[in-house]
């Protein structure tokens, strides 16, 4: 599944700034909602920008964000993938960039790495407790220290190595069409909803 629909995701985000911002924006959406629903919400999203109803909060904030800064985004984000480092060293310093956005911890930053450029992961809660992590390894403190921060962002880089991208991906999907069967009929199909709500709405 990851395999076949996250490359597609990838380029779309990858040709210009306002793709990446809805992609972005899709991931904060997301947050403490049901996959399901999200689909409904991108849609109001693309229709009323931040007058949709459903950013609300911090969603807010982050969207103001992105709207002043997607184009600085875009921009750092293909200097880092066309940059000389190590792939370990792009995907640090690409949570680090994403890590910067209102509203996203380490968990969503990893996710937005994971649509943009199919690297890293998202332990969210159903993982959380299908992988068994402490919550709290999850968490940056709003005053950590830069030494902190990296610190975080290794670990956290390490974790989702260890499962596997393709692997947190595929084992979510099924996840949530176990969990949330009445929408989705196969995990194919939760798969698919990312290409959906992002591109196909």
């Amino acid at each position: 599944m990851f395999n076949y629909i996250n490359p597609v995701i990838n380029s779309h985000c990858l040709d210009n700034a306002d793709n990446l911002a809805d992609c972005i924006a899709m991931v904060v959406l997301s947050i403490q909602q049901p996959w399901h629903s999200v689909g409904g919400q991108m849609l109001d999203y693309k229709k009323l920008g931040i007058k949709s109803r459903f950013v609300w909060g911090n969603k807010k904030k982050t969207i103001q964000y992105l709207q002043k800064k997607k184009h600085v985004l875009f921009g750092s984000l293909l200097a880092i993938l066309n940059s000389h480092k190590s792939i370990v060293d792009k995907n640090h310093a690409l949570l680090k960039l994403f890590l910067h956005i209102p509203g996203l911890g380490l968990v969503k930053a990893g996710f937005v790495v994971q649509l943009a450029v199919g690297q890293i992961g998202c332990i969210d809660s159903h993982n959380i407790k299908k992988y068994n992590v402490n919550p709290n390894t999850l968490k940056v403190p709003v005053n950590a220290s830069p030494k902190l921060k990296d610190k975080k962002i290794a670990a956290y880089i390490a974790l989702c190595e260890t499962i596997g991208c393709a692997e947190l991906w595929d084992n979510w999907c099924a996840l949530i069409a176990d969990k949330q069967a009445k929408h989705f009929a196969s995990s194919a199909e939760v798969s698919r909803a990312h290409y959906d709500y992002l591109i196909a709405n």
